[in-house]
């Protein structure tokens, strides 16, 4: 049993918090957490945050006449083609996510970053430093990468859909694509694009001629006709 002086700190102790919640004291907010656990284990907190998706950046292909000065990308599918040598040839070249083509003989070729007409160049080069006197050397795009953007809210079949980045789209097409706006779906649209590591937003009336070309990554939102 508690002693009676015990028993007093107690009741005064209750009394007086019951006294600070009487007259408002607030209490601080409660943050939500996550808890996370670092490579040695150890556990810790931080605050929710939304942070964009990491991501390989696409590049529009914009001329595809002029293919020789397309700038490869992750995910671009090329053919190599070496005159008179099937060995050193390759009918598929995907470029890996370390934007490199992994070749049987000449290993790791890091073309990403440069035009076909430089990729080209530099396998010459190492075709005649170490394997060919003047070799004849093709390089062809045979697949582009895909890009992708989000049409949503008022259409007939909102989600994500992907083009190969050799295909140009405007924003009414890219409804289109999506089966159109539902029945009460507005003609004024929000394009929300990343643009140097930022979102902005874009208004966009497509019952009007419009050259907006839709960009990788764009979010299309249709809302209703009232706004």
């Amino acid at each position: 049993m508690m002693s009676e002086s015990a028993v007093t700190r107690r009741f005064w102790a209750c009394g007086e918090l019951t006294l600070l919640l009487g007259v408002g004291l607030a209490l601080p907010p409660v943050l939500p957490v996550t808890a996370q656990v670092d490579p040695v284990g150890e556990l810790r907190r931080s605050t929710d945050s939304q942070v964009e998706p990491a991501r390989p950046t696409r590049q529009l292909v914009v001329n595809v006449k002029d293919v020789m000065s397309v700038v490869l990308e992750e995910g671009d599918e090329l053919r190599i083609n070496v005159l008179g040598d099937p060995i050193l040839s390759m009918d598929q070249a995907p470029i890996n996510k370390g934007g490199a083509i992994l070749h049987p003989v000449l290993r790791e070729l890091k073309v990403a970053g440069k035009t076909l007409k430089e990729a080209q160049e530099m396998i010459h080069a190492i075709l005649a430093a170490d394997y060919l006197v003047d070799p004849s050397v093709t390089l062809t795009i045979i697949k582009y990468a895909s890009y992708e953007f989000s049409v949503m809210d008022e259409v007939m079949r909102p989600g994500t859909y992907s083009l190969a980045r050799d295909k140009m789209i405007d924003i009414s097409q890219a409804i289109a694509m999506a089966g159109g706006p539902t029945r009460v779906g507005s003609s004024k649209v929000l394009v929300e694009r990343l643009e140097n590591g930022q979102r902005k937003t874009l208004k966009v009336d497509i019952s009007k001629p419009n050259d907006v070309i839709v960009q990788p990554d764009d979010r299309i939102k249709v809302g209703e006709k009232f706004w």
